[in-house]
């Protein structure tokens, strides 16, 4: 029998991270060290406690002002089974209670949803991951995009934006991308409002798309002409473009087939608690990354 311990992640433990990377490819080792750390409300390792020898993963997220999500739970490979996952989850959950969280969310590899039900969580729906090549979605964007780069200064626009759709405070969120060398956004302003932002993250090979919340199909479309735009001086390699959309947004989903998109993964999205946000609004075009999984 494993023994197990706890601990908090440190930067340190990056090269552990990369290894896990390795082998469920899930993109978090894009990110620098001191961005994954930052972003996230708490991270967990999972380790022998006699040889410190590393286990597994868990990061969880805080929005204010109750609502908590969890992701990146990952084990290596030689270790599962061994309820390690459970153990990190665990420890994830009761953080988050602990910091009054009233309701917790989680996008599930589909083999490790009944892990979740055993903690009395509930499946939703399907969260979606679309793609399509730059090279075809480029015929789709419009040539003179009035979105704006998006900076420190418009955080707090944005952030307003975002509540009155999301329904909790997902600042740190746009703090950290606009922070991240390999990330860039895009802000339209009406009327001196924020009605429309989108971030996206580059690797060597893609782009991800998200959070990306508009008004309506136009303004989407000239938000994400913008992150194109901007982020082919950073990685002019990249073809594949990534999105996430979750399996009841008919009108995101309809926006984004009809431009060429296509499913190539899913995750199952996942509820603890009490719905504490508000629903999406349906004529608004809403789209999640291709989130972190567990």
């Amino acid at each position: 029998m494993l023994s197990i311990h706890i601990r908090a992640l440190k930067e340190t433990d990056m090269n552990f991270l990369k290894h896990l990377d390795s082998q469920v490819k899930w993109g978090f080792s894009q990110k620098s060290p001191e961005i994954f750390l930052e972003f996230s409300d708490s991270a967990y390792l999972a380790e022998d406690s006699v040889l410190n020898a590393p286990y597994g993963i868990v990061v969880t997220y805080y929005y204010p002002p109750s609502t908590g999500w969890i992701g990146f739970l990952i084990v290596a490979e030689k270790y599962r089974g061994k309820g390690i996952g459970r153990t990190l989850f665990s420890e994830a959950v009761n953080h988050l209670l602990e910091i009054g969280c009233e309701e917790i969310l989680l996008d599930a590899v589909p083999d490790a949803a009944i892990l979740y039900e055993n903690f009395h969580f509930s499946r939703i729906e399907r969260s979606l991951r679309l793609k399509i090549l730059k090279s075809t979605l480029s015929k789709s964007l419009i040539s003179s995009p009035r979105s704006i780069r998006a900076r420190k200064e418009h955080i707090r626009d944005i952030s307003i934006f975002d509540l009155s759709i999301f329904g909790a405070e997902r600042k740190k969120i746009f703090i950290t991308m606009v922070k991240n060398p390999k990330s860039e956004g895009a802000v339209f302003f009406q009327d001196r409002k924020v009605v429309g932002y989108g971030f996206i993250r580059f690797s060597n090979s893609s782009f991800s798309i998200g959070p990306l919340v508009a008004n309506n199909s136009i303004i989407a479309l000239d938000i994400i002409s913008k992150l194109i735009q901007i982020s082919a001086f950073h990685c002019k390699e990249c073809e594949r473009i990534l999105i996430g959309v979750t399996e009841s947004s008919s009108i995101p989903l309809q926006f984004f087939y009809h431009l060429g998109f296509k499913e190539y993964n899913y995750s199952i999205r996942m509820h603890y608690g009490t719905n504490q946000r508000k629903n999406c609004k349906p004529n608004f075009i809403y789209s999640i990354t291709a989130p972190a999984m567990g």
